[in-house]
């Protein structure tokens, strides 16, 4: 019988709250897993899994994507609002990704929740304002 990708993130997500392992050698053993088991392209949805089984445990894992790297007050922040954000946290992993995209600011991933703070968003909604504000006159 197949074991199901929601038993595998089951029990890693266990295992990895008994002793933590970094993410590059997760992903690594992972896919070696899947790919022996012919299964490589559960890789993706099986790491979110993994990180909504975390989550439940109140270890949350929040990924940052910004142009530079964040201040240690930024983490800090991110560290707050993800206490604010999820009722049940006892630990804040903040994986920090460098992404030239991002003209300016923040953007926050946090278990099934984006906050977007990038310059790009924040003119997106201003061009949405004045839009509506022309059909509204």
């Amino acid at each position: 019988m197949k074991t199901t990708r929601h038993q595998i993130a089951a029990v890693i997500a266990e295992l990895l709250l008994k002793k933590p392992i970094g993410r590059a050698a997760l992903v690594q053993e992972l896919a070696a897993y899947l790919l022996s088991e012919n299964r490589l392209s559960e890789l993706e949805p099986l790491l979110r899994d993994i990180v909504s089984y975390r989550a439940e445990d109140g270890v949350v894992e929040a990924t940052t994507r910004s142009v530079y790297q964040l201040s240690d007050k930024d983490l800090v922040d991110i560290k707050s609002l993800t206490h604010q954000v999820r009722s049940k946290v006892s630990k804040v992993i903040i994986n920090e990704q460098h992404d030239p995209t991002v003209v300016g600011g923040v953007r926050v991933e946090i278990v099934n929740q984006q906050l977007d703070l990038t310059v790009q968003a924040q003119l997106g909604r201003l061009k949405r304002l004045t839009s509506l504000e022309r059909l509204g006159s």
